[in-house]
Order: C-alpha cells, then sequence, then structure tokens
C-alpha cells in the first residue's frame, strides 16, 4: 500500500490544494495524512470528495493554525482510536485482513512546549500493542547532521526526541531521496532540517519488511511530503487491449487562442455550405485538424510537466540561494500546466456539478477512468441463454440482436385502421404547417446558446462549446 503524509501549510492555498491533488495523480495513495491543515470539517469533507477518498476524518484547525486530515480509499478499512491537536491514531486493515496501528503525529512547533508532544506520543505506545507506525512532522531532529545552517539545535532538545522514540520503542525507517525535509524558505538565510519522517516498532517492520520511505520533491509547502510504500516484486503488468478513442472537443482547448485559428482554416472553402452533406464534411475537416493539433498540445504539456519534475528533483536537493529561487519559478511555470490538465480531465469526467476553480486533477482523472470501466463490456447472454466472451462473437450476438428487433413484420391491414382510428389526432393542418416550415437562422442561433458547452456531444464530438466558441 501506499501512504501519503504531508505537512500542507495549509490547504485553503489553491497552489497547495493543486499540489495535493498531483501528488494523489501521481502516486496513488490508499491513506492520505495532512499536517496543518488548516482547515474546517465542511472544507476537508469537500476535499475528500474531490479526490475520491471514502473516508475522513478531521482535527479541525484552530483559527488559522493547526488541523489535521486522516484520508482513506476503499481498499483499506480504517478505525480511527483517539485524537488530539497534534494526533490521529488509527487501526488500519489492509487486503490480505492484516491489521496494524497507524498514527499521524504533529510535534508542537513551540519549542518550550515540545516535551508535551513526547508525553503524548508516550502515552499513544501504551494504549494498544501489535505492528504500529508513526508518521508526520515531529517539529525535531535526531542529531545535528540533520539540520543544516544557521544555530546548531540545543543538545537537549535532540535528547528529549530521542529519548521518546527509544521508550516508544520506535525506530527511523530507511528513506530515499533529499536528505532534508523542510526548508526556512528565507533568501539570506536558508535553513534546511529533516522534521519529517516515518518510524515504527519492530513488528511493524517485521510485517512489511519491504516497506520504503521517500521523500518527495517539495511543491507550494516549506515541507516536502512522505511517501510509504510498499515495494512488491510479484507485481506483473498485463497487456490490455487498446480501443480507439471516439474523438472529443476538450474544453481546454477553448482557452486556447490557436483553436479558433485552427478551426477558422478548416473550414475555409471556395464554396458555400448549402446542404447538411457538406456541412458535416466541414465539420468533419475541423475534427480532424483539432484533433491532430491536440496530439501535438498532449505531447507538449507532458514534456514541460516531465521537464519541470526533473529539473525540480535536482534542484530540491541543493542548498544554494540561487537554486532555491530558481525552484520557485519552475513551480509557478509548473501550476500553469498543471491548469491545463485539469481542465482536460474535468471535461473527461463529466462532473458537472463541480465548479470551475477545484483543483482536483486525481478526481476528475478517477471519474473518467471509472466511467471507462463502466462502458466496459465483458461479455454477453446470448438467445440460448450462454455467456459469450470475445469481441468477435460478442459481436454476432450484438448483430443477431438488433438485426431481429428491427426486422419489420408484416401487418394485417384491418388490424392497423383499427388500431390509428383510436388515436386521438393531435397535430392540425395549421400546426403541421407550421412545423414544416424551414429552420430560420435566428431559430438556429438561439437553440445553440442553450445547448450545455460540454454534456454528451454528437457523433462528431464537437458540443455545444465549440459553437459558442468558434462562433461557427
Amino acid at each position: 500500500m501506499n501512504l501519503l503524509i504531508w505537512n500542507a501549510q495549509g490547504l485553503g492555498n489553491p497552489w497547495t490544494e493543486r499540489s495535493l491533488a498531483s501528488l494523489v495523480t501521481n502516486f496513488s495513495p490508499q491513506m492520505i495524512f495532512i499536517a496543518e491543515s488548516k482547515i474546517g470539517k465542511v472544507r476537508a469533507e469537500s476535499l475528500r470528495v474531490k479526490l475520491g477518498f471514502v473516508g475522513c476524518f478531521v482535527v479541525e484547525a484552530r483559527g488559522k493554525s493547526g488541523g489535521l486530515i486522516l484520508l482513506w480509499s476503499m481498499d483499506v478499512e480504517t478505525q480511527v482510536l483517539s485524537f488530539s491537536p497534534f494526533h490521529i491514531d488509527s487501526f488500519v486493515r489492509i487486503e490480505n485482513g492484516q491489521w496494524w496501528r497507524f498514527t499521524g503525529f504533529y510535534g508542537d512547533p513551540d519549542p518550550s512546549q515540545r516535551c508535551h508532544s513526547w508525553k503524548l506520543l508516550r502515552r499513544i505506545s501504551r494504549m494498544y500493542s501489535g505492528p504500529w507506525a508513526v508518521g508526520g512532522d515531529f517539529n525535531e531532529i535526531v542529531s545535528q547532521k540533520e539540520k543544516m545552517g544557521g544555530l546548531p539545535k540545543p543538545r537537549y532538545l535532540i535528547n528529549n526526541f530521542r529519548k521518546a522514540l527509544d521508550s516508544c520503542h520506535l525506530r527511523d525507517g530507511c528513506y530515499e531521496g533529499s536528505e532534508y525535509t523542510w526548508c526556512n524558505g528565507r533568501k539570506n538565510d536558508l535553513i534546511f532540517e529533516r522534521l519529517n519522517r516515518v518510524c515504527g516498532n519492530l513488528e511493524w517492520f517485521d510485517m512489511f519488511p519491504s516497506m520504503k520511505v521517500r521523500h518527495l520533491d517539495r511543491t507550494n509547502s516549506d515541507h516536502c511530503a512522505l511517501l510509504l510504500m510498499e515495494y512488491d516484486p510479484h507485481v506483473q503488468h498485463h497487456n490490455k487491449t487498446r480501443w480507439r478513442t471516439r474523438f472529443h472537443f476538450e474544453s481546454a482547448w477553448a482557452e486556447d487562442n490557436e483553436c479558433a485559428n485552427i478551426v477558422q482554416l478548416a473550414w475555409q472553402h471556395e464554396k458555400e455550405v448549402s446542404n447538411t452533406r457538406e456541412l458535416q464534411s466541414r465539420l468533419g475537416r475541423c475534427g480532424q485538424a483539432l484533433q491532430q493539433w491536440n496530439k501535438t498540445k498532449k505531447k507538449e504539456m507532458s514534456r514541460h510537466l516531465k521537464e519541470y519534475e526533473d529539473k525540480m528533483a535536482l534542484l530540491t536537493r541543493s542548498t544554494s540561494i540561487q537554486d532555491w529561487q530558481q525552484m520557485q519559478d519552475l513551480e509557478r511555470k509548473q501550476n500553469i500546466w498543471l491548469d491545463k490538465e485539469e481542465m482536460f480531465w474535468k471535461q473527461r469526467s463529466r462532473a458537472l456539478w463541480l465548479k470551475e476553480g477545484d483543483k482536483n486533477t486525481k478526481f476528475f482523472h478517477r471519474k473518467a477512468s471509472n466511467r471507462k470501466a463502466k462502458n466496459t463490456i465483458h461479455g454477453l447472454i446470448d438467445d440460448r441463454l450462454q455467456w459469450i466472451t470475445g469481441n468477435r462473437n460478442m459481436g454476432r450476438v450484438a448483430c443477431d440482436y438488433f438485426k431481429q428487433l428491427f426486422t419489420s413484420t408484416p401487418a394485417n391491414r384491418n388490424d392497423l385502421q383499427e388500431f390509428q382510428s383510436i388515436i386521438p389526432n393531435r397535430i392540425f393542418r395549421a400546426i403541421n404547417d407550421y412545423l414544416l416550415e424551414p429552420f430560420t437562422e435566428e431559430e438556429v442561433f438561439k437553440e445553440m446558446r442553450h445547448i450545455h458547452p460540454s454534456k454528451a456531444p454528437p457523433s462528431d464530438g464537437l458540443p455545444g462549446l465549440f459553437y459558442k466558441n468558434t462562433g461557427h
């Protein structure tokens, strides 16, 4: 399983919420522990829905500080045991039925009050036995090697933390990634420390011998997120049939100035549109031109995001002021491209009840993926009540069914006349003449304005947004 741990320093910031969505997209955690959420239960519940998790436990922020959130997916069963402004303690059951204990922990940021955090940790350790892991922002280091810059950490603070871990029988897990998990971000006085960690007792390490902690890149927070992940060498990836996708006009295209130019060039022709066939042909050319243009743009989007991620991964390990400033600039550019990615998944999800400004790429992706899974046909029952699988065989069953359904049978003329005689006449000649009149240009444009911009487009893949955006 994957467990994400992060001091977000305020999920009210849209950039921070976007970064969380990106982390969920990239690493698919089954559980998330967030410290310093700085939001209440209503906002946290909204976040749960957006990210696609089934469970949420919230310790509300005190004013504009603090706040803890524990999220879990349908893949794990979670039972909260106790909580405080500095911890959420829980039992977790994974797919194989094994139970273990996870405590999301937040050490008091005030050094003079941190001794109370260690008393709390000791009290939690005595409440239950069995496999136990503690992860979060402890706001403390275990040695001077875990700090760079500024004055040395007072020895008594380090010793108090080490004694607390020893008395709880917790040991530090191995990690990969940046040596430090926090930076103060001050240009003239940079300080780096390893404040965030995951510790476990011997029983927990015996249960999960292949668990690793990964220090992820810092984005929109002074703290980097931690990913607790289990490496399973036996997982196999099976190839699946790739189906050809139907063309769709994407909402994100409407935000690009090139889109209207592409449509205008594809629409231009010597002849005026005089019939339905010519109209369909023009729309088809527009769709083909947009699809080709989109392939280029999607490659560009993926390339830019990968480029920014790679550069930030290198810079996050650096401790120089210049590299720190460059990483902040890359972070801003990355957020612009994440906006475009979010727009793409928003339309795919058809989650029309969400607001435009929500930053929930993972939720949108999951909604789109769920719809794709829902539309998958695994088998059909034929007319002999046999379960038929395989694409060719299912195609034959479907063709036979609809051929029989829509094949007309000779009707008795007398029965038909009798049937027609009992149906009251609702359409009189004057109304019928009105209905047969040609559509006017004003009527067409009036109705176009009432078409929903992104609900189920017709077979040409062009929804109402296409016509509203291009003016054709």
